[in-house]
């Protein structure tokens, strides 16, 4: 009987350790990502902007890398976006070459909204992430004059996530507005804000996002602007339906501490097993 009482405490630390354990997250090594800044990463061999070809873009830049797009058309702003050349303009950011634009003409070879908008897609090969910043270098903001006939005066950022499956870049008629798009928010006159710095606040997670101008610009007022630096953060658990998740569950990431209702079965388990640990010890007396 000596035997039974060395027994319970035994097994009443273990299952304690085991419900402990069980209730803590499954943690995932993660994607370590926190922002990319290309105004150091990607570098001018030349005085002129090294271009990026229609298709995935690194610019020296490991993760994310990038592919331009735009709807521009020769004549009214068109709605369906086809491949254009990205740009890096150094310290102003990267920029968008659309079609109907050269390196040659004057003009911002920015992200704008006239006459059709551009757009960039960022890929994430490494992992999801959630963005938390967007920084600009030149936007129109800056230089609010007419520029080749146009007023690119303003510089409103849409900002979109990819919590479909697939390359979405690849699909018939790729655009913010097809299947499997999450708009995260436009981010109004941020050339305006401290820093040129849209503040993102999002729990989505996405391998793709895409960021574009907001609307349709005209000759008198266009949105324009570079990207200089993207920020975010990486899942250290893991991705359920775009969501940084526990291991296996839903809901949002634990602490390791058990719910209430675990910790009232944990009570009631050990008071039963003191009960009958004091009934057998007077059994044997």
């Amino acid at each position: 009987m000596n035997t039974m009482k060395l027994h319970f405490p035994a097994i009443a630390g273990t299952l304690l350790g085991a419900m402990l354990a069980s209730s803590a997250p499954l943690a995932i090594a993660g994607n370590s990502w926190t922002g990319t800044n290309f105004s150091t990463a990607c570098t001018s061999s030349s005085s002129s902007p090294v271009p990026g070809q229609p298709g995935w873009t690194s610019c020296g830049v490991p993760d994310p890398t990038f592919k331009g797009f735009s709807t521009a058309t020769a004549g009214a702003p068109g709605t369906t976006y086809t491949s254009a050349t990205v740009y890096d303009w150094n310290s102003n950011g990267l920029g968008i070459v659309n079609n109907y634009e050269s390196a040659s003409q004057t003009g911002p070879h920015a992200f704008d909204n006239y006459n059709g908008q551009d757009a960039m897609v960022f890929q994430f090969s490494n992992g999801a992430v959630s963005l938390t910043s967007i920084v600009l270098g030149w936007n129109g903001t800056d230089s609010p004059t007419l520029t080749g006939g146009v007023k690119y005066n303003d510089s409103d950022v849409g900002l979109w996530a990819y919590t479909g499956t697939g390359d979405p870049t690849l699909v018939s008629g790729f655009g913010p507005a097809s299947a499997g798009w999450t708009l995260i928010g436009n981010y109004m006159d941020v050339g305006s804000n401290p820093g040129n710095k849209a503040t993102i606040a999002t729990d989505i997670y996405s391998s793709y996002w895409l960021v574009t101008t907001v609307g349709t610009g005209t000759a008198t007022s266009s949105d324009a602007f570079k990207i200089l630096s993207i920020a975010g953060k990486g899942c250290d658990l893991t991705i359920k339906d775009n969501k940084c998740v526990p291991g296996g569950g839903g809901g949002t990431p634990g602490t390791g501490v058990p719910e209430p209702g675990s910790l009232a079965l944990l009570a009631a388990g050990l008071a039963g097993m003191v009960a009958v640990r004091r009934r057998r010890q007077g059994q044997a007396t």
